[in-house]
């Protein structure tokens, strides 16, 4: 139903618009999206939601200053609590190689995620932040589908696979939605989201087959994954039950 709001001061703080509690637009994304802003400003050094979610003390500062900004393509690894003083290191030399254009640039030497839960973790981080500065953007849920649907990747050979597989999938989907933000679509959907992690499964030799427990006894692999798919939360699987 159509409504009629009257003006009304807003500052973020104690005024608060009531136009800031209306409920998730009925349309298709494709209808509105083009009137999400693509920077937020000012940009804001603290967010008070990150204590309730547990999240004071995960996220480098540095990377929610970036944040506030969708034409950026942020990586996983700026979402790792190991760079929470990233901005205290000196910025070094960055050599990086896109279409087979060699760049080279002055960043900060962010650490990457060393272990599955530090991965875990920082993809958390990620969908706490994206939920405090961009509220219409749904990137992280179909993410998270996606890797509990591949049982986050567990068919790759080893953990250190693993988490090159996500991280490149993580960065590519980033990547991509920062583009769209500067043509004002949505980021991308569901659908795309299973297409990225299939082609960088294919690209490093990963079966892109959507992970069961009976292709795990076929292919020899025996595992049964349990919430995230973490080292922690595995147990050997034998004969035809699940336990």
């Amino acid at each position: 139903p159509k409504r009629t709001i009257q003006a009304a001061e807003d500052n973020g703080t104690d005024l608060l618009h009531e136009a800031r509690f209306l409920r998730y637009p009925l349309s298709a994304p494709s209808d509105w999206y083009a009137k999400v802003p693509q920077k937020r400003s000012p940009v804001i050094k603290a967010m008070p939601g990150l204590k309730m979610t547990g999240s004071l003390d995960k996220i480098p500062a540095k990377t929610l200053e970036l944040m506030q900004n969708r034409l950026i393509p942020l990586k996983l690894k700026m979402f790792y609590a190991g760079n929470l003083e990233i901005t205290a290191k000196a910025k070094t030399e960055v050599t990086t190689c896109e279409g087979g254009v060699v760049k080279r640039s002055m960043d900060y030497d962010w650490q990457v995620p060393k272990t599955m839960q530090h991965l875990q973790d920082s993809m958390l981080s990620f969908g706490t932040a994206l939920q405090q500065f961009w509220p219409k953007d749904w990137t992280y849920l179909p993410m998270c589908r996606t890797l509990i649907s591949y049982q986050y990747v567990v068919r790759a050979q080893n953990d250190d696979l693993r988490r090159v597989v996500i991280t490149e999938y993580f960065d590519g989907v980033l990547k991509a939605n920062a583009l769209r933000a500067g043509q004002n679509v949505p980021p991308i959907d569901y659908e795309e989201h299973i297409a990225k992690i299939v082609s960088v499964m294919e690209d490093h030799g990963v079966d892109p087959r959507v992970p069961t427990l009976q292709a795990a006894a076929e292919d020899g692999q025996g595992i049964i994954q349990h919430e995230f798919g973490g080292q922690g939360n595995q147990r050997r699987g034998g004969g035809t039950g699940a336990g």
